[in-house]
């Protein structure tokens, strides 16, 4: 997983790097996206696109590439963090930042300083889907892999915004995580943003 430094160090990036539109429109298109081509603001599908996939080459994950050069930015996960890719950055690391205020945080001593988030951009390699293609993983292997991880990590905050409509229960994977967060009893905390949209 990665630190909270981490997060914020990309937090800071998007407020002061504006976004390549013209990159932007060539992945969000539906059904992969809903995101409009002219939205500046930075989506986690963007920072994938924009951002990790151009640090990393591909090559690795970042949570990887960042443990090689700070030991102190990368550790194993002990939150795991469900989310659309649809949901903009601001409002997942905004969502996050009020998980450290739950009670399970305050029970388990989660703070910003011990806490490694598995946050899909930054723990899973990012690679295109030529590459995918070219190199697949077995039939089944991401489900498994995802319950072995979530049982093991043992925490999961969801992101649940607009809170009456959550886009996360509208995803396939999303709903996945929650199905291993319920399988294994994991503890859950769903983080709605209420003044953010879409």
């Amino acid at each position: 997983g990665v630190s909270w430094e981490v997060i914020q160090d990309f937090r800071r990036i998007t407020k002061q790097v504006p976004i390549d539109l013209v990159a932007a429109a060539a992945y969000r298109k539906p059904p992969i996206s809903n995101v409009a081509p002219d939205d500046a603001t930075w989506h986690t599908k963007d920072i994938c696109e924009q951002l990790i996939k151009p640090i990393t080459g591909r090559k690795c994950s970042y949570s990887e590439l960042v443990a090689a050069q700070d030991a102190s930015s990368a550790a194993p996960a002990n939150v795991f963090v469900s989310h659309a890719w649809d949901y903009g950055f601001e409002q997942v690391c905004s969502a996050l930042e009020t998980f450290f205020d739950s009670d399970h945080a305050h029970g388990k001593g989660l703070t910003r300083q011990n806490t490694f988030f598995w946050f899909d951009v930054f723990t899973v390699r990012q690679r295109n889907w030529e590459e995918d293609q070219a190199d697949p993983k077995p039939e089944g292997w991401w489900m498994k892999t995802f319950l072995v991880a979530i049982k093991n990590i043992g925490h999961m905050v969801m992101v649940a915004a607009p809170w009456q409509k959550p886009l996360t229960l509208t995803r396939s994977w999303c709903l996945f995580e929650l199905y291993a967060c319920m399988r294994h009893e994991v503890d859950l905390d769903t983080k709605p943003r209420h003044n953010s949209s879409l």
